[in-house]
């Protein structure tokens, strides 16, 4: 699928990594984050899951691009992350808010749904889920994370 690059911007799904962009498509679809293939920035490979084998799709640069902001540090990010429970967690890559006061850092499908926060990193890395409590109220319960796709 041919990539229309708004040279302005980058991936906000993984901005420590320098091989990855943003791209949008024809109907302004945006696939974030993609991957350059070979090195070469003009060939890319779009929403890969490796979480639940999705390869993703293959998309190229109308031109070559370059990147608008620096590569950010990528301790305790991820841009793809299983819990233990087999959900699979992503980052927000458009408007976000806040839960319990808390900034929503990834969003999760399967049996743990909904926002968590950031990512704490270590031997076993674990993130804070939201949930409710018996009286209604947010309350956080830190689970570990299965595999972390950096």
């Amino acid at each position: 699928m041919p990539c229309r690059y708004a040279r302005y911007r980058s991936t906000i799904a993984a901005p420590w990594r320098d091989d990855a962009w943003r791209c949008i498509t024809a109907g302004n679809a945006i696939h974030d984050p993609c991957f350059q293939l070979g090195g070469r920035d003009t060939d890319l490979l779009c929403g890969p899951q490796p979480a639940t084998g999705t390869s993703g799709v293959h998309a190229t640069l109308a031109e070559s691009a370059t990147r608008s902001a620096p590569v950010e540090p990528a301790e305790g990010r991820a841009w793809l992350f299983e819990l233990d429970d087999g959900s699979v967690c992503t980052p927000p890559t458009g408007t976000t808010g806040q839960i319990g006061g808390r900034l929503v850092a990834y969003f999760c499908t399967g049996p743990t749904s909904g926002p968590v926060g950031s990512l704490l990193p270590g031997g076993v890395w674990r993130v804070e889920v939201a949930g409710t409590g018996a009286d209604g109220a947010v309350v956080f319960e830190t689970v570990a994370i299965r595999t972390v796709w950096q």
